[in-house]
């Protein structure tokens, strides 16, 4: 640190002097920066911490002097600072892994997350912004994961989160055509991150990676369901509800993979709950009549989506715990569209099309309930607990998962003894 406020200190007094000319400054800069790295290489033989400091001070050095020469002394053009700031990052990734330094690998990344804002001109250039910054968190990812150092995927997932929601605010609140742009990139940088969990998974007898790996995974594919809200409430973006429904739906499908396959199994529930928000945020905020058939099919495909999730885990031999799989009541809870929409546009056009869906998903929830058994016995055992609460029925003892079959009817007996001559209190007689 001490090398680098001495060369800070040197350059301003030198420009406040008149010393030194532009060129000359960033010649300077650049060797001095570059003098410390080759020195960070011999020292590093024998005296690591002297070879990490020396590493760090020329990293700061030569960031300073590269973004000085572009927005100070107008030296270099902003392709060129551009290109010089990513090699300038690659080579504290390298350093950092040759020497094994958390420190120059966090001093890399804050300057090449600080490079795209720091050359900032001010337009919209998403494409060229996010491929720099997608390019920046796989290098990352890679040395985080070979390194099991995972602040640095924490730091990247945050650092990309600013410059997303950052670039949302200024270029796509009131431009609503770069909202397919924007959904991209909400869906993108997620999937790198789940794909390099998923490849990085520790083999047979090595040790597991540190769990913030895992909930830095688990935050970075929630993040996108945030814009899946933004969306739906917003009123210019809920007016594209095709791209809504689509880009949740991607969502969700991707969410649910996660959940059967390599966990939390969280996210299914977080998937379910979003789904059901976007859905009361949109209808009165954004609502049509020429919606409604595109609605319908969506609303049938989450219903048939959270249904079947649990058979999916079940099928992959990872089934959901009990409360997990609480998040199938989504597909029931999704239900509510139906009445809402009747109150939002009781003039619809399409009321058949609106009771023909309904009834269909209405027998498809209730087909499902029956053939898995969470129905009824959900159902029986509410029954049971009113009927004792009541003085109804007297205790028996449920049947066991083991001999309880399909045609069961000991607890309908115990709730209705007096129709059953089998296990129910006999009659008293009539009084004389």
């Amino acid at each position: 640190m001490a090398l680098v406020f001495a060369a800070v200190f040197f350059l301003r007094y030198s420009i406040e002097q008149g010393w030194l000319g532009p060129p000359i400054r960033m010649a300077i800069g650049l060797l001095v920066g570059a003098g410390l790295l080759a020195g960070s290489e011999w020292k590093g033989k024998t005296i690591r911490t002297t070879a990490n400091a020396l590493d760090a001070a020329g990293i700061a050095i030569l960031f300073a002097t590269v973004f000085a020469s572009n927005a100070l002394w107008h030296l270099i053009p902003e392709l060129a600072t551009f290109v010089l700031m990513v090699l300038i990052t690659a080579v504290a990734v390298l350093l950092s892994i040759r020497h094994d330094s958390i420190f120059v690998a966090l001093l890399g990344l804050v300057g090449g997350y600080a490079t795209p804002i720091l050359l900032s001109t001010g337009e919209n250039r998403p494409i060229g912004l996010f491929s720099y910054l997608f390019i920046l968190n796989a290098g990352l990812a890679w040395v985080a994961h070979r390194r099991r150092w995972p602040i640095l995927i924490a730091a990247s997932v945050g650092f990309t989160a600013l410059y997303q929601w950052g670039w949302v605010v200024k270029f796509v609140v009131d431009r609503p055509a770069e909202l397919p742009l924007a959904a991209g990139v909400f869906l993108v940088f997620p999937v790198l991150i789940a794909v390099a969990q998923l490849l990085r998974r520790p083999k047979e007898g090595e040790p597991p990676l540190p769990q913030l790996f895992a909930h830095t995974a688990t935050v970075s594919v929630s993040l996108p369901l945030v814009f899946a809200l933004v969306m739906a409430w917003v009123p210019a973006f809920g007016a594209r509800y095709v791209l809504l429904f689509g880009y949740l739906l991607l969502l969700d499908v991707g969410l649910i993979a996660l959940a059967a396959t390599i966990g939390p199994q969280v996210l299914y529930l977080g998937a379910g709950l979003t789904t059901l928000l976007v859905f009361a945020g949109w209808l009165p905020a954004a609502y049509s009549d020429a919606a409604l058939p595109v609605v319908l099919a969506f609303v049938a495909l989450f219903v048939g989506l959270f249904l079947g999730a649990p058979l999916l885990a079940g099928r992959l031999k990872r089934p959901f715990d009990e409360k997990i799989e609480r998040g199938a009541l989504a597909a029931p809870l999704l239900l509510f569209v139906f009445p809402v929409l009747v109150l939002v546009d009781p003039a619809t056009e399409h009321p058949g099309l609106l009771f023909v869906v309904l009834f269909i998903l209405v027998g498809v929830i209730g087909a499902v309930a029956v053939l898995t058994e969470r129905g009824p016995l959900h159902f029986r055992r509410g029954l049971l607990r009113a009927g004792r609460r009541g003085g109804l029925v007297r205790q028996v003892p449920e049947p066991s998962p083991a001999t309880r079959g399909p045609g069961d009817v000991r607890s309908v007996r115990a709730v209705l003894p007096w129709r059953s001559g089998r296990g129910s209190t006999p009659r008293q007689a009539p009084p004389a």
